[in-house]
């Protein structure tokens, strides 16, 4: 049930060692706190005939938002249940923890997007995103997470995530900013890990579309991809358009059966390595 405080509680060391209601494990994460840890059930809960299906967006905001105002870092958990969410923006440095991800088990975090909105829309205009997503599921609404960077972001972590994108759509969708500075570079990505990542519908799983015609171009680096497993894609597994790049390293991908290509990568300079 919601707690009848919004006011976080606070985590150092290990997540689950601090943050288990009931003795309920939400997983082992390493963090090095004290960091506030926000509930979103303490923002929004619904009756349980409808999980799922209201819309719990403002409350799931008014989550993300108490933790984007900590001094440095914060922690969001949801519980093992459906949410219903329009348009959510993740804040830079605000890591979301669900309590599971396996699409076979009924102990899960599954957030429902919908149709004509991204279900994460990652906060943009930061040199270090920092933030991480853990044992969840999302599913429908267009892309499930979408970024638009206007400068680089670093250090963004999937961990233990299924995905599940709107047709025409990419469950991971990032599409820089364009601008055309002289600099040789446009804003980017770098040092981001994937690791047991599903990929189950959209047109493609992961996709980085650089639009800049030069000489600036889009930068893509130091990205590991390790242990996907990617099915039911329309087009392409893996689409990469139009960037500067230097390194992507692959880890034992179980890529299945699209409608196009395993991969498409398209550089401007430099080489995609796996």
């Amino acid at each position: 049930m919601a707690s009848s405080s919004n006011a976080p509680l606070f985590a150092s060391g290990r997540v689950a060692e601090a943050i288990t209601p009931g003795g309920r494990a939400l997983g082992s994460f390493p963090i090095t706190g004290p960091f506030p840890v926000i509930d979103v059930d303490s923002y929004t809960f619904p009756s349980p005939s409808q999980w799922g299906i209201t819309d719990e967006t403002a409350g799931f905001q008014a989550a993300l938002n108490t933790a984007a105002a900590a001094s440095y870092k914060a922690v969001v958990r949801c519980s093992a249940r459906p949410y219903k969410v329009t348009g959510l923006t993740w804040p830079t440095k605000v890591d979301i923890i669900g309590s599971g991800s396996d699409p076979d088990s009924t102990m899960k975090t599954i957030i429902f997007g919908t149709s004509g909105y991204d279900v994460f829309t990652m906060e943009a205009g930061t040199n270090d995103g920092a933030c991480s997503l853990h044992r969840l599921a999302i599913s429908g609404g267009d892309n499930n997470i979408s970024y638009t960077p206007t400068a680089f972001a670093t250090n963004v972590k999937l961990y233990d995530v299924t995905l599940g994108a709107g047709s025409g759509y990419s469950c991971v969708n990032v599409n820089p900013a364009v601008i055309n500075n002289g600099s040789g570079q446009q804003p980017g990505i770098e040092r981001w890990t994937l690791r047991n990542v599903n990929f189950t519908s959209g047109d493609y799983g992961f996709q980085y579309i650089g639009t800049s015609p030069g000489p600036d171009y889009p930068y893509m680096d130091r990205m590991v991809f390790d242990r996907i497993v990617s099915y039911g894609i329309a087009k392409s597994h893996f689409n990469f358009q139009g960037f500067t790049g230097y390194s992507a390293l692959f880890i034992q991908p179980d890529l299945l059966t699209c409608g196009e290509h395993a991969f498409v990568v398209n550089s401007a300079s430099g080489a995609v390595n796996g």
